[in-house]
């Protein structure tokens, strides 16, 4: 990064497909100079709205910034709240809920489990 600064920028997005309610940044890691062997970002559900299914081959990290919900995960009922950590298995089909009143502000970091490491 070119000032020194840790701060990463995100890629401008509208992504009508994800659906109403949700709002979506991912993280520019070749804006800020370096490249990782995952990709990041962060995602608001607004009350009352829900993620469209979601199944990929990527394996993926989630933290609950802050709200709560529930996690339809291969076919359970999960429920999530801020604090919480959940790791989710490539080709597992998922869709978070927001049940409640204010925002559920997930961050998310994913990989593609079968690449090789470089050193």
């Amino acid at each position: 990064m070119a000032d020194n600064s840790p701060h990463l920028p995100f890629i401008p997005t509208n992504h009508p497909d994800r659906g109403p309610g949700i709002a979506l940044q991912v993280i520019d890691f070749e804006a800020a100079g370096v490249s990782p062997p995952f990709r990041g970002s962060r995602f608001v559900v607004a009350p009352g709205h829900s993620t469209r299914e979601d199944v990929h081959a990527v394996a993926e990290l989630w933290s609950i910034a802050c709200g709560h919900g529930k996690l339809l995960y291969d076919g359970v009922e999960i429920p999530v709240q801020e604090g919480d950590f959940l790791y989710l298995a490539p080709f597992k089909k998922h869709v978070v809920i927001n049940d409640g009143d204010d925002r559920l502000v997930i961050c998310s970091q994913w990989w593609d489990t079968n690449a090789q490491p470089t050193v």
